[in-house]
């Protein structure tokens, strides 16, 4: 079901997110990360599962360039950021 979808994390480095992004990249999606800062353990998983990570500076290039299929928001997202008003705002 997810095999070859493209899923984009907002804010993966919390512990819920983290590991719904490896059960999604263990059944066949495409996964990619953004987040204020990145700590270990959890980064360290992240890099050695190849997951790529990247600031929130990148979430723009991420959601109009890598265009994934799905969004996943993380709670720690305030709903009135610019990034949750793109995404409200795109459909």
């Amino acid at each position: 079901m997810l095999k070859g979808k493209k899923i984009l994390f907002v804010r993966i480095c919390g512990t819920g997110m983290s590991s719904l992004a490896l059960i999604c990249k263990e059944l066949g999606a495409e996964v990619e990360g953004v987040d204020l800062a990145y700590y270990p353990p959890v980064s360290t998983k992240l890099e050695e599962e190849k997951i790529p990570c990247h600031m929130m500076d990148k979430f723009d290039y991420l959601t109009k360039e890598w265009s994934p299929d799905i969004v996943i928001i993380g709670n720690a997202l305030n709903g009135k950021s610019d990034e949750a008003a793109f995404l409200i705002n795109s459909g």
